[in-house]
């Protein structure tokens, strides 16, 4: 698991050291403050990390998922797609990179639902799955 500070998680995430604390001591964080920090949960963690955490809180019936993947609510997970900024988050780009994906090709497949866009969570995971490599020389290709 991470082992980051909880003053430097105030510190990045919301740019407030004593964030944690206040929280410690009862304080209740507006809403586009839990964003920014779920935003910098999903940037700061591993995908190993992210799925030990999701299995814990899981094991503990507590709806963590829609705090991983940036999700204002439990319906954006219920129905299994993501907005272009929860799909961002999730796999740890901009937005505006999986914009310049959509022109450009090469991204992860997309929905569209009249001008909406977006991304089921297995495409996501299935796109971020063939870019694993075990070396910065793996090129992805299967040895011959």
């Amino acid at each position: 698991m991470s082992r980051t500070k909880v003053s430097v998680l105030g510190l990045e995430a919301v740019g407030d050291p004593s964030f944690v604390a206040r929280l410690r001591r009862g304080a209740s964080p507006r809403l586009e403050t839990v964003d920014r920090v779920r935003v910098w949960m999903a940037r700061s963690t591993s995908a190993a990390e992210r799925w030990a955490i999701d299995e814990a809180m899981s094991r503990n019936g507590l709806p963590w998922p829609t705090v991983f993947n940036g999700a204002s609510s439990m319906s954006d997970t219920d129905t299994g797609y993501m907005s272009v900024r929860e799909a961002a988050a999730f796999l740890a780009l901009s937005p505006r990179t999986l914009d310049r994906y959509r022109v450009d090709g090469g991204g992860p497949p997309f929905h569209k639902f009249g001008s909406s866009v977006r991304y089921a969570r297995a495409d996501l995971e299935a796109w971020a799955s063939a870019r694993r490599r075990t070396s910065t020389s793996d090129t992805g290709e299967a040895p011959a």
